[in-house]
Order: structure tokens, then C-alpha cells, then sequence
């Protein structure tokens, strides 16, 4: 557990010193939204990395030992264990991490830069702080279902994929995919 921790930590802050480097020379001259855009894409590209890498290293013993695979969709019929799914599991839901890291902290920059170039931003400070609390309560509330939603919780794998060691009994029962629980 701590290794996950301290892989995802390392990553996170390697990966977000090395864009704040590599955007180092657009930063200077920025300010405003665009100083946002520019920071919101850095640290989701930190997090998402934190999150993908986190999620290999929590899920290891799965990677190793393999996870449940089933018959149905309804993963009622247990039909063995697959470490090929198993590693495919891993890798959708860390994708999974990445995509709503990204979409829900670079989403309210993108609102906050184009409010700013139409020049309407609000002028009074609470407007402004309720409109900011607005765009990210919007963000969140829209990102994060659409982000659980294109990820479903069952995955699918086509037996002509998977271990010869249940390929065999597979190919007897004439099951052509098996399916499983990506996991959380």
C-alpha cells in the first residue's frame, strides 16, 4: 500500500515539475483564465497520472493472481480466474482515473477563458465568487456521470484472448466471451 502511495505521489510531482518546466516559458507571460487553463492542465495531468499509476500498484495482487471471469454479463455463472482480464481490468479503470481527473479540472478553466475572452466575467467580487463556485459545482456535476457512465462497471473479453488454460474448456462449452468486474 505505501508503495502505491509513494509511486503515485513521485509520479504526480515528476510529472507536474516537468510540464511546469516545459510551459515555463508560456507561463511567464501569462495571467488570467489562460494562466488557469494552463496551471488546470498541469495539475490534472499530475493527478491523472497519480491516479493511473496508484491504481496499477493498489491492484497488483490482481495483476498476479488474476480476477474472476463469468459466463454472463450479469456475472452470475462463474467460469474461472483470468489474469488476462485481469490486466485489462487494471488498465480500464486507470484510464478511467485519468479521464475524470482531466475533464473535471480542465473543464472549469476552459468556461473561466472563454467567459473571459466574451468579457463577461463578473465585475463585483461576489458575483464572481458565486459564478466561480457555479462553474465548478457545474463541472462536477456534470464530469463526474459522464465520466462513470463511459466506463462501465462490467468489461468483456473475447475468449480467442484469453489464457490457453481456460481457452480449452472455454471453446468446449462454446463460450465466446467471458466477462468480468473492472473493480473500482
Amino acid at each position: 500500500m505505501a508503495l502505491g502511495y509513494l509511486a503515485a505521489v513521485g509520479s504526480s510531482v515528476s510529472v507536474a515539475l516537468l510540464l511546469r518546466k516545459l510551459f515555463s516559458t508560456v507561463t511567464r507571460t501569462a495571467y488570467g483564465s489562460k494562466l488557469i487553463l494552463i496551471n488546470s492542465v498541469v495539475s490534472s495531468l499530475a493527478s491523472g497520472t497519480a491516479s493511473f499509476i496508484n491504481t496499477f500498484f493498489m491492484r497488483r495482487v490482481e495483476k498476479e493472481n488474476g480476477i474472476e471471469v463469468f459466463r454472463d454479463e450479469d456475472l452470475t455463472e462463474k467460469i474461472g480466474v483470468s489474469k488476462v482480464c485481469a490486466k485489462k481490468a487494471i488498465f480500464e479503470t486507470a484510464r478511467s482515473r485519468v479521464f475524470l481527473s482531466v475533464s473535471c479540472l480542465v473543464s472549469p478553466a476552459i468556461i473561466f477563458y472563454l467567459v473571459e475572452k466574451l468579457r463577461t466575467t463578473p465585475k463585483t467580487k461576489a458575483i464572481r465568487v458565486l459564478y466561480e463556485i457555479g462553474v465548478f459545482l457545474f463541472a462536477l456535476m456534470v464530469n463526474l456521470p459522464v465520466s462513470i457512465a463511459m466506463f462501465p462497471q462490467t468489461g468483456s473479453l473475447r475468449t480467442d484472448h484469453i489464457e490457453k488454460s481456460l481457452k480449452r474448456d472455454l471453446f468446449r462449452n462454446q463460450v465466446e466471451a467471458v466477462y468480468y468486474n473492472k473493480g473500482l
